[in-house]
């Protein structure tokens, strides 16, 4: 009889441990599949959290750049500048404002969705800026070429001008002189040994670009041997010429020029008291370093 108790009370036994087992079983189960649904809702979240960072990652650089092309623009472009310091209030609030949502850990959805927004309003800004500048650009080069034109044209009316202002010789004579009468009468010779001076005689014609002023005319006289006549007393000295070489001249005569007034017979004469020779005399006339006449005369 107790031997059937005894056997009774371990069947019970039994029971009671398997139901344990299976109760034990049955929560792991559970705990097992509730912590693989935990896991996924946390990897969900924190997949969700990436994402959000990695926007926000993306939409700060995408911003700096924005600022960067702004920046650049700003610096760039003075005459824009004054342009934009009426537009540049509102850029500043959007600025702040893009600026206090990236800084913002919590920033939602619609919050980030407003600062993309807001940064392509800013790059389509900075877009219409650029064309801008572009235009202003391309303005200044077509006015700055056209300055540049100008500028040749004034430049060479004004060396037309200067030109203009060199005299002109009409009717240039070179004639030798001999004199009688201890000087009181003249006359032209063509004989070397009977010549007493050179004469130079020659016409101004008008010149309409000189204002009334008095103007030195140089003076070259070349003997037959190419030797230029010097002589210090009578004024022989040297200049320098357009070319930056240096002239030498016999002797220089100042006129007194009215502006579009002609001047006759001018007059100039070498004297010399060694005797002249035979052959080929040269005169040669100079205006401001400009060479205005040449003559030549042959004495026998």
């Amino acid at each position: 009889m107790e031997n059937e108790k005894l056997k009774n009370k371990k069947s019970n036994r039994a029971w009671i441990y398997i139901a344990i087992i299976v109760v034990l079983l049955i929560t792991n189960f559970y705990l097992f599949f509730q912590k693989k649904d935990v896991d996924e809702k946390n990897h969900q979240m924190l997949g969700q959290v990436s994402d959000v960072i990695s926007e926000k990652e993306e939409l700060q650089q995408e911003y700096e750049a924005s600022l960067s092309r702004l920046d650049l623009l700003y610096s760039d472009n003075q005459q824009l500048n004054e342009e934009l310091k009426e537009k540049n209030k509102e850029i500043e609030k959007q600025k702040i404002r893009i600026q206090n949502i990236l800084n913002n850990k919590n920033a939602s959805d619609a919050e980030l969705k407003e600062a993309r927004t807001m940064i392509r309003n800013l790059n389509r800004q900075i877009d219409s800026y650029e064309e801008e500048i572009y235009s202003l650009r391309k303005a200044n080069l077509k006015l700055k070429e056209e300055i540049d034109s100008i500028n040749v044209k004034s430049e060479s009316l004004s060396a037309q001008i200067e030109s203009g202002k060199i005299l002109a010789i009409g009717n240039m004579k070179l004639n030798a002189i001999s004199l009688r009468r201890k000087g009181r009468v003249e006359k032209e010779t063509q004989k070397a040994k009977k010549a007493d001076l050179l004469r130079i005689s020659f016409d101004i014609i008008e010149n309409r670009f000189i204002e009334n002023s008095e103007e030195t005319l140089y003076i070259a006289i070349t003997n037959p041997e190419g030797y230029l006549l010097s002589n210090a007393a009578l004024g022989s000295g040297s200049f320098e010429d357009g070319n930056g070489e240096v002239q030498y001249y016999s002797v220089f005569q100042n006129v007194k020029v009215e502006k579009g007034k002609p001047i006759r017979d001018v007059q100039v004469d070498w004297v010399q008291s060694s005797d002249y020779e035979k052959g080929e005399y040269i005169v040669e006339i100079f205006h401001k370093e400009e060479s205005i006449a040449k003559k030549k005369v042959n004495l026998r």
